[in-house]
């Protein structure tokens, strides 16, 4: 009970006190042993208590090695675990950043396929509405040859009908016709009025089959065969206009089929990319997780590892406190001091056996004031229990085990040692590299922040209409530019097809009217050529005819007032020529201007296509750049913290061995002297040198 309170007292105290708690002990193990004098000696209780003392010392060895040995395997395991994990989040991270930068590929290949895809179906639209116009120019055209070759064949039928009655001397028939062709009307309207003059008869047809081109049925004749010549041309013109219309439309569905294959292919591309990007998305949202939890993992493991090696460390102080005070208090017992007190109270406590002239016993009491006197000056617990090895030595075997723990003793100095400079140089390698790195990641995450701040800058936005994005989407952005542009495209080509059909339908309508008054004015020209004609054989013949003369005056008609009608008709003509001839002109104009301007809008089209791809190109690589930049951000300041918490956790053990590096290399070396004297001392004896 004395030897455990003792203990416990030595536990509980400062080391500077351990003299003052042992001397308390002592003088009570001292009346507790006069009392029981009967049945213990002093000198064996002294020996007891010590031997249990260094019982107790090397039972703490023990278990401190076993629990070195358990914690190192720990740690093993641990770090081991850590080193995987480690290992594993660097390679998972890094298939991250391969999947991130394949989505951001793959988003930027979608954007240019959507564009793509969108500029196909507003090309298929147009060409689709070509087609329409196409058709709808083709269906007027049909209607106005239809009406037109209507116009004609009803004109000839008329003439057939005007030539055979004619012919037959009909000419009250020919008088009711009412052609609808204004060309036939105008000429009929001529023979109602020349009917009505007393010069009706030029309508009778001659005898002589050869006079019959130089009356009104030549006229009629003439008349006839202009309208089935034109009527042939107008029906070669509409089997060429439907040979080029059917030309033109095939060439416009083979384009139709091409778009749409493009199209298709687009959709393709678009449908594959998002399959894609849904692929890499949930890839990327599930390894994110799971990397996540391993760095928790990761986390909670090297926290566990630091609390054991706390716990392991505190322990291990600890015990080194208990070895000390064990240590302590063996010297204090093993002390002259001790002894003196002892024999004071009683001589047979500490009665020594008295070995007449032995060298050996003056030895071993030199010895042992000498290792007193060494564990006091310098506080040695390891010369403190060399002494007790010494005081407790087997008289068999004179300091045999107090030479191999001496050596032990060297050896633990010369480990200890070891073990101190390890400490310091790790710790002095340790701080000088992780500020080193402190610095690095200091400067990288200000590297990083800067990227990022820049890259954000670069993107800007279409609410602060600042940066790429803006260029983009905003309200004055390439994708609104090119918006504006199809839509001004699209107004252009609807204006200029209205314009062409107009110009189309002006131009029929001219030459419509200049084939009617060519040919009504050839009619007058050759009824009034034959007039003349007709007048001029009929003076000679009266100059040679036996028959009696008959004066009855040259037939004039309406010669004067057909030839200013004439010369109107003419002016007419070539008004009418002059016009077409300004259409042409204007409409020659009209469609270079428009393919002046469809050139600029389609040129300004490619560079706005180019300028979006390019755009979203550049927007995709800063995106990536962006995300890679705060992901190295990330990572640095992760980084900076982890070395900041390193630095911490080391700075008690690093200070403390910095501190005292010294001191304990001085102790440690006054303990090596010492214990060289000691041996000194020990060899020194006859005994062992014989």
């Amino acid at each position: 009970q004395v030897f455990l309170a003792i203990l416990k007292l030595c536990s509980m105290a400062p080391l500077h006190g351990f003299a003052t708690v042992v001397f308390l002990a002592s003088s009570v193990i001292s009346v507790k042993i006069v009392h029981d004098s009967a049945d213990l000696k002093a000198g064996n209780a002294i020996t007891k208590i010590v031997k249990q003392l260094k019982s107790m010392a090397e039972t703490s060895k023990k278990d401190g090695e076993e629990e070195e040995a358990t914690f190192k395997k720990l740690e093993c395991f641990n770090k081991k675990a850590i080193t995987n994990k480690t290992t594993w989040i660097e390679k998972m991270t890094d298939e991250l950043e391969t999947a991130k930068i394949n989505m951001e590929q793959n988003s930027a290949k979608q954007s240019a396929c959507q564009t793509k895809a969108a500029q196909l179906q507003k090309d298929i639209a147009d060409n689709a509405m070509t087609q329409n116009q196409t058709i709808a120019l083709r269906n007027k055209s049909r209607a106005a040859f239809l009406t037109e070759e209507g116009d004609m064949t009803n004109a000839l039928k008329q003439l057939e009908t005007a030539f055979d009655a004619l012919s037959s001397n009909a000419s009250s028939s020919v008088l009711r016709i009412q052609p609808q062709n204004p060309a036939l009307a105008s000429l009929f309207q001529r023979l109602q009025a020349a009917s009505k003059s007393p010069q009706s008869a030029f309508l009778a047809v001659s005898s002589d089959p050869g006079s019959q081109s130089n009356g009104v049925v030549g006229i009629l004749k003439n008349t006839q065969d202009t309208y089935a010549q034109n009527l042939k041309d107008l029906r070669s013109k509409e089997l060429a206009d439907k040979a080029a219309h059917e030309q033109f439309m095939d060439r416009l569905q083979d384009t139709s089929l091409q778009l749409k294959s493009m199209k298709g292919a687009a959709d393709e591309c678009i449908d594959e990319t998002s399959q894609q990007l849904v692929t890499e998305g949930k890839f990327v949202k599930d390894e994110t997780a799971l990397l996540e939890s391993q760095k928790s993992s990761r986390a909670d493991l090297e926290k566990v590892l630091g609390e054991k090696t706390k716990s392991f460390e505190d322990r291990a102080l600890l015990r080194s406190q208990e070895d000390a005070a064990i240590s302590k208090a063996i010297s204090i017992l093993n002390s002259d001091e001790a002894f003196n007190s002892f024999n004071k109270i009683s001589s047979s406590l500490l009665q020594v056996v008295d070995v007449a002239g032995s060298n050996v016993l003056r030895r071993k009491m030199q010895l042992l004031s000498y290792l007193r006197a060494q564990a006091k000056q310098s506080k040695s617990t390891r010369l403190a229990q060399l002494a007790v090895l010494v005081s407790d030595e087997d008289p068999e075997k004179p300091f045999e085990r107090v030479l191999k723990e001496i050596a032990d003793m060297k050896d633990v100095i010369d480990k200890e040692q070891a073990s101190d400079e390890k400490k310091r140089d790790s710790c002095t390698k340790d701080r000088s590299e992780h500020k080193k790195a402190l610095i690095e990641q200091g400067s990288a995450i200000s590297e990083q922040d800067t990227k990022v701040t820049n890259a954000m800058n670069t993107l800007g936005s279409v609410e602060s209409q600042t940066g790429l994005l803006n260029d983009l989407s905003g309200e004055s952005g390439a994708k609104a530019q090119l918006k504006a542009n199809l839509e001004e495209q699209k107004a252009a080509t609807e204006s200029r097809t209205r314009e062409n059909q107009d110009y189309q339908q002006d131009v029929a309508d001219l030459e419509v009217a200049q084939n009617l008054i060519k040919q009504a004015l050839k009619v007058l020209k050759a009824y009034y050529s034959n007039l003349k004609l007709v007048q001029e054989k009929h003076a000679e013949d009266s100059k040679t005819s036996a028959e009696p003369v008959h004066e009855e005056g040259n037939f004039a008609g309406q010669g004067a007032a057909g030839a200013g009608v004439m010369n109107l008709m003419q002016t007419i003509l070539d008004d009418t020529a002059k016009a077409e001839a300004q259409a042409h002109k204007d409409e020659h104009t009209a469609q270079a201007s428009f393919e002046t301007s469809m050139k600029t809008l389609t040129d300004n089209e490619e560079t706005l296509k180019t300028t979006i791809v390019d755009a979203n190109k550049q927007i995709a690589e800063t995106r990536l750049a962006l995300a890679e930049s705060e992901a190295l951000l990330a990572d640095a300041q992760k980084q900076k913290a982890a070395t900041e918490k390193y630095l911490l956790d080391i700075k008690p053990s690093c200070d403390f061995i910095a501190a005292n590096f010294d001191k304990r290399e001085a102790s440690r070396v006054a303990e090596k002297e010492s214990l060289d004297n000691g041996i000194k001392l020990l060899k020194g004896t006859p005994v062992y040198q014989n």
